[in-house]
């Protein structure tokens, strides 16, 4: 099953994590847990997240980062959620309303968007 999620298995780009998200996040919703590490499962959340950011789509790369496939520690939540904070730190505007009302819809801290916007 990991061989089924690993990028490398059916795409000429090892970069390209966008279908081996949804594959693992399609397995994992079917009750089917992944055997992924926490290091794999990293590698896989934060390459589909980086590709949403180079994409300019930093809210869904931050809905990403906050995914799980499988039963994770406390150190991979806190991994996800320290990354999470960063993009939101990184891209939230003032303008940026209807991207702040979906993430504290998914459960993104409010708290995340005022330390964002104080930084800039």
């Amino acid at each position: 099953l990991c061989a089924v999620v690993d990028p490398r298995g059916y795409t000429a780009s090892i970069h390209d994590f966008s279908l081996a998200f949804h594959l693992a996040a399609a397995i994992s919703a079917m009750g089917c847990p992944l055997p992924l590490n926490e290091v794999e499962e990293q590698i896989l959340i934060d390459g589909y997240a980086a590709q949403l950011v180079a994409a300019g789509q930093w809210e869904w790369a931050v809905y990403t980062l906050m995914c799980k496939f499988s039963k994770s520690s406390s150190v991979g939540s806190l991994w996800k959620q320290t990354r999470a904070k960063t993009v939101v730190l990184q891209h939230y505007r003032c303008n940026s309303n209807d991207r702040r009302e979906f993430l504290e819809s998914v459960g993104v801290p409010s708290i995340w968007f005022d330390e964002a916007l104080a930084l800039h």
